[in-house]
């Protein structure tokens, strides 16, 4: 995958959108356990790709959005790192390379390499 130029920004929570063709569906318990454990100076970075069409597309991080969306509601902001020019295959492989986890397993590779 090449280096794609970006830009820190701080967005509010309602300028982010999923692509449910790239993230998997929101986990629940582990959003619980943020709220029930909330620490403001914890939340990571959000990575995120501009895409043509003006959308900016969460690659990483859309539990910290969901978070900051239900506690502090859909105007707060949270700092993304947002990816300029990425083509639809090098977002799916960023996806696929910041969210080496189980949750993803075998299943959700394959999907996101159709």
């Amino acid at each position: 995958m090449k280096t794609y130029p970006y830009t820190n920004e701080q967005l509010r929570v309602d300028e982010l959108a999923l692509d449910p063709t790239l993230n998997r569906t929101i986990i629940m318990p582990h959003l619980n356990a943020m709220q029930t454990d909330f620490q403001p100076n914890a939340i990571r970075q959000v990575v995120a790709s501009k895409r043509k069409d003006g959308a900016i597309v969460i690659l990483d991080g859309q539990h910290e959005v969901e978070l900051v969306h239900t506690l502090k509601g859909p105007n707060a902001s949270i700092e993304v790192k947002v990816l300029h020019g990425m083509s639809f295959e090098d977002e799916s492989e960023l996806v696929l390379y910041l969210n080496n986890t189980k949750i993803y397993g075998q299943r959700w590779k394959y999907r996101n390499s159709l």
